[in-house]
């Protein structure tokens, strides 16, 4: 399937820059929130010194303007490479139709025109993100709208003055306001109507507006030159109800231009439909028309499926919605979290990771009841980190954690969505789900899983969808004390080792079981395991990113939120 039809490779198209944008608005909420705590450290003969921000301001709006510009070079380098991505999927898509004609492919590298259309709607997102960056401010509650350096000099004039006036409650005025600034983030502003999106939201949309518009002008473009006489819509899982009954089907042109101008219209088949005040395509629609040769051209799904979608759509529309606010609120929470522990104050942003836990298990049960897949990735905040003393080794902490004298040793030979045969290259699709006795039943295995020392793990199997034949196996611990999912033991099936294996990707597969485990309890996807010898310590920092701490175990390590999520957003993990 060409990627063009692939919805989850679309909606990840923007992954880099977002990630980018929630970096920046990381480091510029620590840089405000840094000079607070400078503030509470403080002797009293220093308090009284303070006059205002404009003391500080110099110094720190340097720093915000410059990890804004350095987030601004990336992302314009990154949007580029995202339409060049999508203009060679669209040459892939074409050439097809060019070949059953007979006709030389035409390419965005050997057209003129089709060149220009890529440049154009490339230039034109790189110039509306650059115009996004110049209405970057915070919105705080009660107030209007207002630029980064504004913001930046009423939160320090408010801090400074609290703090000389000896304000018995300052603390509490200070941790509300640094609350507000975390729950804005970055956005981007409207001055004139005052609406507000934060900065990674905005992008996306821009992105992927961008994208479609690309594709769609690409697309129709391709199918004038090899003789296309009508065009089809892709279909979606969860579509805006206003499309649902149209997508999949297929339309002449003409009757596809009247859908675009708003008039009743009929497909291919005699269906009629009314007209749409939001044009395909538009509007944040995320359908494609693709041209096709009517009568040749085999439609993508079946009355049947097409049905089935629309009452899954039905069904799961709101649910979608609620998921998205969840997701924000989460966002808000880490940011929260992250905000305190800049200032100094570990207290409140204990707090915020005890509610941070509670809605991130509260949003995994509620995707899992309503049938969807957690987007963990949309939850992630790059910069933030958990609040762990590792390093100082509390008696409850992982450090001090008895785990498995032995150590783990499994292969990460790659990360993929699915398994891959080894001989082939052949994806296959794969599932897991607790293990039974009989799985646990492991002839020629490294390790005995029946063993008696594992009856109070969590042992998960991973198999191919549709066949109950395990091809790896791995055994959790549950460790809420510390807010982790301990790796007790992992092995991959004799017959996915060495040079003959059968399937590539299990040790990955694994390992993201573990950290899906993790996020589903609250814990963020934070895993610990302990490696079998030093070679496997570095191994694991190589291909996990995963941290060694020592303690307990001499080789004892961590693979953190960030980094677990990372290796989540690879796979797509169907438990059974």
């Amino acid at each position: 399937m060409n990627n063009l039809l692939d919805e989850k490779w679309l909606e990840a198209l923007p992954d880099k820059v977002t990630d980018n944008l929630m970096k920046q608005n990381a480091e510029v909420i620590t840089v405000i929130c840094e000079r607070i705590k400078y503030f509470g450290n403080l002797r009293p003969t220093e308090i009284t010194m303070l006059t205002n921000s404009l003391a500080f301001a110099g110094a720190d709006m340097k720093a915000i303007n410059k990890i804004i510009q350095k987030y601004t070079g990336l992302n314009k380098i990154e949007i580029k490479k995202i339409f060049e991505t999508a203009a060679k999927e669209n040459d892939a898509f074409a050439e097809q139709y060019y070949k059953y004609r007979g006709f030389t492919p035409q390419t965005y590298g050997n057209n003129e025109y089709l060149k220009n259309i890529y440049r154009a709607v490339a230039q034109s997102t790189v110039e509306s993100f650059e115009n996004l960056s110049d209405t970057y401010g915070f919105k705080l509650p009660g107030k209007k709208a207002m630029p980064l350096r504004k913001a930046y000099s009423q939160v320090i004039d408010r801090a400074i003055y609290e703090i000389q006036a000896g304000v018995t409650d300052y603390k509490t005025s200070l941790r509300q306001t640094m609350k507000q600034l975390a729950d804005s983030g970055i956005r981007t502003i409207n001055w004139e109507s005052g609406a507000s999106r934060r900065a990674d939201t905005a992008a996306r949309m821009n992105i992927l507006d961008g994208v479609r518009r690309l594709n769609q002008e690409m697309l129709l473009y391709n199918g004038e030159q090899f003789g296309s006489d009508g065009i089809e819509l892709s279909a979606h899982a969860i579509s805006a109800p206003d499309h649902v009954d149209v997508q999949g089907r297929q339309f002449s042109n003409a009757e596809f231009n009247k859908m675009q101008n708003g008039e009743s219209c009929a497909d291919i088949k005699g269906n009629k439909y009314a007209g749409f005040e939001r044009p395909i395509g538009e509007w944040n629609c995320k359908h494609f028309a693709f041209p096709i040769i009517i009568g040749i051209s085999q439609p993508a799904h079946t009355d049947e499926e097409l049905s089935s979608l629309k009452q899954n759509s039905a069904e799961k529309y709101d649910a979608t919605q609620e998921m998205r606010r969840r997701e924000t609120e989460i966002r808000r929470l880490k940011d929260r979290r992250m905000a305190f522990s800049a200032s100094g104050n570990e207290l409140d942003a204990k707090r915020t990771q005890r509610e941070l836990n509670t809605a991130l298990k509260d949003y995994g049960k509620f995707c899992k009841k309503n049938g969807l897949t957690p987007k963990y990735d949309r939850t992630e905040v790059n910069g933030y980190r958990r609040i762990s003393t590792v390093d100082k080794a509390p008696k409850n902490d992982i450090i001090n954690t008895e785990g498995e004298k032995m150590g783990i040793s499994v292969e990460i030979d790659k990360f993929t969505p699915c398994l891959v045969e080894a001989k082939s290259g052949k994806i296959v699709e794969t599932e897991y789900s607790l293990a039974s006795e009989s799985d646990l039943k492991t002839d020629g295995w490294n390790f005995d899983w029946s063993d008696e020392d594992l009856k109070k793990s969590e042992i998960y199997k991973l198999t191919l969808k549709g066949d109950n034949t395990v091809q790896g196996l791995i055994a959790l611990n549950d460790f809420k004390k510390d807010n982790a999912v301990y790796i007790k033991l992992v092995e991959s099936a004799p017959n996915n080792i060495g040079k003959t294996k059968t399937f590539e990707g299990v040790g990955g597969h694994l390992f993201a079981i573990a950290i899906q485990k993790s996020v589903e309890r609250g814990y963020g996807g934070f895993v610990f395991m302990d490696a079998k010898n030093i070679d496997l310590v570095d191994y694991y920092r190589k291909m996990l990113k995963a941290t060694h701490i020592g303690g307990a175990h001499p080789y004892r390590m961590f693979i953190d939120e960030d980094n677990a999520i990372k290796i989540l957003k690879t796979y797509t993990l169907e438990e059974k």
